[in-house]
């Protein structure tokens, strides 16, 4: 899944982006030109930056009228450093009205793979927990007294 996005007055304003963010495997990939915007004739070459799910804090999406803002929050401000735009560790995609379901469900699927990264990790790291030999738990006694007491008979009723 790929949706388009633009950044407005990146490069002291007096330049645009444009980009394409999809959903890989195990990142967010950020795909994007930067262009004059007096002209828009002047174009840097197209740059990548793929951004794993483990360094992501949040990717959400906000609707407006016309149009709508995917935001991406990292967890560290250099993972964000090569994206022209981005203010401390955060960017502000802005998608079209026509990309805005496109832009919601790419903000789901991230938030998704974002939570199964963190509860694989927290199996990982709990799989590896071993109980010393040593102590292991007390067995449980059978004690008998500790059984419910039988139904007691009386006048054909039970009590």
């Amino acid at each position: 899944m790929s949706v388009p996005f633009s950044v407005d007055a990146v490069l002291t304003s007096f330049a645009d982006m444009e980009g394409i963010a999809r959903v890989e495997e195990n990142a967010l990939a950020l795909e994007f030109q930067v262009k004059d915007n007096i002209f828009g004739i002047i174009k840097s070459q197209p740059r990548e930056v793929r951004i794993p799910f483990a360094e992501l804090a949040e990717v959400t999406f906000r609707r407006g009228w016309f149009r709508g803002v995917l935001v991406v929050r990292a967890r560290r401000m250099s993972v964000l450093a090569d994206v022209p735009g981005t203010e401390g560790a955060e960017i502000r995609l802005r998608c079209q009205r026509r990309y805005r379901d496109a832009a919601q469900e790419l903000a789901s699927q991230v938030s998704m793979r974002m939570v199964s990264q963190d509860l694989q990790r927290m199996v990982e790291d709990t799989s590896h927990v071993v109980y010393p030999l040593s102590n292991p738990p007390p067995p449980v006694p059978h004690d008998a007294s500790r059984q419910p007491p039988p139904p007691r008979k009386t006048g054909g009723l039970l009590q």
